[in-house]
């Protein structure tokens, strides 16, 4: 007589046990390593903007911006740069985006639980400098993380991402 092969109720209950276990411990975890992620992410993204915006100033011999934009149109007051910004040609040296200027890039606004904080204007002269030449930071974080980002730049214009404040 054959029996049937298959689990018991105990060894049910144990394995599902187990499993709510490292779900407990994992979930958190894993929240973890994707806010940093998200952190990391971010704040290359701003970088290359960065980089992009002293490229075309270099390129085009004219003073370029970036500046935060919640409508990718036109520039915010604050320095609440995860609702997007935009780089466009400064032909008025203001930093602010007049209508005539021209966009040159536009980032939507990033995932909501990453925050940076930072100037209201980041503006490279034609020579690729930063215009007025004094250092600026930019500060990446997220909910859940505790690693932050910081990219910064040089009163010359370079930029580079750091684990430390500039």
């Amino acid at each position: 007589m054959d029996r049937y092969r298959g689990f018991t109720l105990i060894e049910l209950m144990l394995v599902l046990l187990v499993m709510g276990l490292l779900i407990t411990v994992g979930v958190p975890s894993f929240r973890s390593l994707m806010a940093d992620n998200q952190v990391n992410n971010s704040a290359q993204e701003l970088l290359y903007a960065i980089q992009l915006a002293r490229a075309e100033a270099v390129k085009r011999n004219q003073m370029v911006s970036l500046c935060p934009s919640s409508d990718q149109l036109s520039c915010t007051a604050n320095g609440n740069w995860h609702v997007g910004w935009i780089i466009f040609l400064d032909n008025s040296g203001n930093g602010v985006r007049d209508n005539a200027e021209e966009i040159i890039r536009v980032q939507n606004a990033l995932d909501t639980m990453i925050t940076i904080s930072g100037p209201t204007a980041i503006q490279f002269a034609t020579g690729g400098y930063l215009e007025p030449a004094v250092t600026k930071s930019l500060q990446v974080s997220a909910t859940g993380s505790a690693n932050n980002k910081w990219v910064c730049l040089t009163a010359i214009g370079k930029a580079g991402v750091q684990s430390t404040t500039c």
